[in-house]
């Protein structure tokens, strides 16, 4: 679709959130982990595992309103607004 954009967000703090104010509705796709050191990724809250023989799992975008969305310490978020109507990201 002409005008969709995406934003990345990295919240490198230790401990404070972020927040960002959306004028639109979206897709929202967290990375996150338990700590560190974990060797556990998890996208919106859910593990991302390899399936049987290495298959790569769903990669599901949780849906997310407009207006003031926080963002955890230590995420990476990718927002996307396929319908963003922007001018400059047509064809």
């Amino acid at each position: 679709m002409n005008g969709g954009v995406a934003l990345l967000v990295l919240n490198a703090d230790k401990t404070s959130k972020a927040s960002l104010k959306l004028p639109v509705s979206g897709e929202r796709y967290t990375l996150s982990s338990p700590d560190l050191f974990s060797t556990t990724v998890l996208l919106n809250g859910k593990e991302l595992k390899a399936g049987a023989e290495g298959a790569v799992p769903s990669i599901e975008g949780r849906p997310t309103n407009a207006g003031v969305i926080p963002f955890a310490p230590l995420t990476i978020t990718f927002l996307a607004f396929p319908s963003a109507g922007n001018s400059s990201c047509g064809r």
